[in-house]
């Protein structure tokens, strides 16, 4: 019988999922995109909440600061995710937000020149037109 089933558990859904979509195997032919990795997330749900209570067992005399730690972990993560729903608020936004990130993609530059385009910026649009050949 297994002691750590969750830590067996977790992997599992956390690997096993995800090979198909990686790449590894055979060439799938897609980017692998979030619906691909709904059950891997499960999976890294389970890891993390193990090692919590793993962590939480353990440090039975410093559990406020681990609980402080874990509380400045989520507000920090909140922060971001708060900072990152900017760059959603417009077609245009997220764009030059994966430009800012990703400068040399031509995948990017592609879209946003068709954004561009369909704004009436011609220019512009032939400019990152160009650059997406590149």
């Amino acid at each position: 019988q297994q002691k750590q089933p969750p830590l067996v558990l977790g992997g599992l859904f956390l690997a096993f999922p995800f090979l198909p979509a990686a790449n590894l195997l055979v060439t799938v032919g897609f980017v692998v995109a979030e619906r691909v990795l709904y059950i891997p997330s499960l999976g890294m749900v389970l890891l993390v909440v193990y090692g919590a209570q793993i962590l939480w067992s353990i440090f039975i005399k410093q559990r406020s600061v681990l609980l402080f730690v874990g509380l400045l972990f989520i507000v920090i993560l909140c922060g971001r995710t708060v900072a990152r729903n900017r760059d959603w608020a417009s077609r245009q936004a997220l764009i030059r937000a994966g430009l800012k990130a990703l400068p040399h993609n031509a995948k990017l530059h592609y879209n946003f020149a068709n954004f561009l385009r369909d704004t009436g910026q011609l220019e512009l649009a032939t400019k990152h037109y160009k650059e997406a050949l590149r």
